[in-house]
């Protein structure tokens, strides 16, 4: 979550999609800039279900508070990795409001809603001290 928050603050998703496409532009995909980025987020989100489920199984021992927060620090990651990607459908998609609130806030806020529920369970829970 430190790394998150210092992508955050100095927004990195915006360098790598810079790079991105100063690459593209360079070696010529530029114009398949489409493809690219739907196999990019196709890519990312397989990875992110693989990830959640090897550690979902590792974590076995861990208690079942942890294996949810870890879970929902792979959600939030994986959302920053594809918001990278910059994938105009995507952004079009995701800007969009519901319930009055715009999409990303709502995909964002629930991978960290998960995260600070389950470190409020465990601190109610005593799971945290020794």
């Amino acid at each position: 979550m430190l790394l998150l928050g210092i992508n955050k603050q100095l927004d990195l998703q915006t360098l790598l999609t810079q790079i991105g496409r100063a690459v593209a532009l360079r070696y010529g995909w530029y114009e398949q800039r489409r493809a690219l980025q739907a196999a990019f987020i196709l890519m990312v989100a397989v990875g992110s279900a693989i990830a959640i489920g090897m550690l979902w199984q590792r974590a076995a021992a861990l208690q079942r508070n942890i294996r949810y927060a870890q879970a929902g620090v792979i959600f939030v990651t994986t959302y920053v990795v594809i918001r990278a990607a910059s994938f105009h459908h995507a952004d079009i998609y995701i800007s969009a409001r519901l319930f009055g609130m715009r999409r990303n806030w709502i995909i964002e806020l629930s991978g960290l809603a998960v995260i600070i529920g389950t470190a409020m369970r465990a601190g109610r829970s005593g799971a945290g001290r020794r």
